[in-house]
């Protein structure tokens, strides 16, 4: 499956504004020839590649030309599908690949995130 998120860091109201990309849910990991060709043919600044393991996800993150090791929006929109559309109910998700954790960012706090936390709305 494969699902462009336009989750945006500015105001919602403003069109085509903001940064997209894409995420490619995979039962198994994809060869990364194939993950490349997707990422060029969604021809986004980044394409994110999933895959459910036992303890969280594997993220793979594509540009249109190359492999790249961490890009915070393309984990963001990630963790977007994981809580919006997989019906993922826990608060924090981990993804393997750089042991990142994204988390439900909690509105009722107004302490500052854990350096090694981002959050998604």
């Amino acid at each position: 499956m494969i699902r462009r998120s336009d989750r945006r860091t500015d105001s919602a109201d403003r069109m085509f504004s903001g940064n997209p990309a894409a995420v490619v849910l995979s039962e198994s990991e994809l060869a990364p020839g194939l993950m490349q060709s997707v990422a060029a043919e969604n021809n986004l600044s980044e394409t994110a590649f999933l895959v459910e393991t036992q303890d969280g996800y594997r993220i793979r993150r594509f540009t249109p030309t190359v492999e790249v090791d961490l890009c915070g929006h393309a984990t963001l929109a990630a963790a977007h599908v994981i809580f919006n559309h997989l019906g993922f109910s826990d608060s924090i998700v981990s993804f393997a690949r750089q042991n990142v954790t994204t988390g439900r960012e909690d509105e009722s706090s107004n302490s500052p995130p854990k350096p090694n936390h981002l959050f998604a709305s």
